[in-house]
């Protein structure tokens, strides 16, 4: 699968702005402010039916424009897939496949898998574990309907759970156990998965850290749950039955906190380089190489579950790499599917970039 063309109307800077892509690597060059981010954002659109850089619609929407529209062609064993996302400030967003209005943006979550790698990205190994669940919530999604489902019903129970927990009349257990229930059925679903991704990382994600840094050591990922399992690769019964244990010894604790202290929506991820974490004892070109090992670890896993090659967008993220490192990612993308890449230093990779590449270069905010 590849992203033939792209159309954008009243986005961000741009009236209009249409181009066609190489089915590997694109290369989007030029200053500052030209909208090189807001082409990935535009694509990411097509593939999540939102933006990256912010979760209000109304913020890409052109200055004094009354709508923007993001239209792509999508090459899907040749066969050709049109969607395209609407929004106006009077009619909200809405998506459209083949011309048709899809019920629910769901419907379109999935379908053409897309790996985000930015400078954002280092609050995966430096920033709070909001940003590590939301990595592994956005990977998963687009993987598998039911966890999206689970995801949301997960929350709505949270939510529920924390208002009877809040209130100030006497709190019957009985009360509590019924949104425990649900907290437990969804929330043990979502570890589940989120550990299946975890397991299989571990499995490969040495060896992609090598060939980007040249440097052979072990990389792991744990995955720190506030259900006390006992196996390394547990089964979703056995999540079931810890995660069971834990929220009814608990209770008393929940009352006293006034909020729910357990679940998928506290755990957490750490990143290890030969047993210590990356954001303590290693430097930010190893931050970012083993962030790239983790993308592509993540295109990995979307080709083996959805046998789909997802769409890479690498948002100006070569900044304090050494010229080895970036030749060995290009190297390694090469080998990946197709590659859309934001930069505003052509010169460092014209010599490394494979000559199939396309060079897309934005001026006045448009392309030259």
């Amino acid at each position: 699968m590849f992203l033939k063309e792209i159309s954008l109307k009243n986005v961000r800077i741009f009236n209009e702005l249409r181009s066609d892509f190489n089915p590997k690597i694109n290369i989007i060059h030029g200053k500052n402010g030209q909208g090189k981010t807001s082409i990935l954002e535009a694509i990411y659109y097509l593939s999540l039916t939102k933006s990256f850089r912010i979760s209000k619609d109304t913020v890409v929407l052109k200055n004094n424009s009354e709508y923007f529209e993001i239209s792509g062609i999508f090459n899907e064993n040749n066969k050709e897939v049109k969607s395209r996302i609407y929004y106006s400030n009077r009619e909200g967003k809405h998506a459209f496949l083949n011309s048709q209005k899809v019920k629910q943006f769901s419907e379109i979550v999935g379908l053409f898998p897309v790996i985000l790698l930015s400078l954002d990205d280092l609050e995966l190994t430096y920033g709070l574990p909001a940003a590590r669940r939301r990595f592994l919530d956005i990977l998963l999604s687009q993987l598998y309907p039911g966890y999206l489902q689970n995801l949301r019903n997960y929350k709505k129970c949270v939510t529920q759970k924390n208002k009877l927990l809040n209130t100030d009349n006497a709190i019957d257990d009985k009360d509590i156990n019924i949104w425990n229930q649900q907290i437990i059925k969804y929330g043990s679903e979502i570890i589940f998965q989120r550990r299946r991704f975890i397991d299989y990382a571990n499995q490969i994600i040495s060896q992609f850290y090598k060939k980007i840094s040249d440097k052979d050591e072990q990389i792991r990922i744990d995955y720190n749950s506030t259900i006390n399992y006992l196996e390394n690769e547990p089964e979703l019964s056995e999540i079931n039955e810890s995660f069971n244990f834990v929220l009814k010894r608990s209770i008393d604790s929940e009352i006293k906190r006034k909020t729910c202290l357990f679940g998928p929506h506290k755990d957490d991820l750490d990143f290890l380089k030969n047993g210590f974490l990356f954001k303590s004892h290693g430097s930010q070109g190893e931050n970012k190489s083993f962030l790239m090992a983790l993308k592509t670890v993540e295109s990995h896993y979307i080709q083996q579950i959805s046998k789909k090659i997802p769409l890479f967008l690498l948002d100006d993220i070569f900044g304090e790499l050494d010229s080895s490192r970036v030749e060995n990612l290009v190297r390694l993308i090469n080998n990946e599917g197709q590659t859309f890449i934001t930069t505003t230093d052509l010169e460092k990779f014209k010599n490394i970039f494979p000559e199939s590449c396309k060079f897309i270069f934005l001026k006045d905010h448009m392309i030259q």
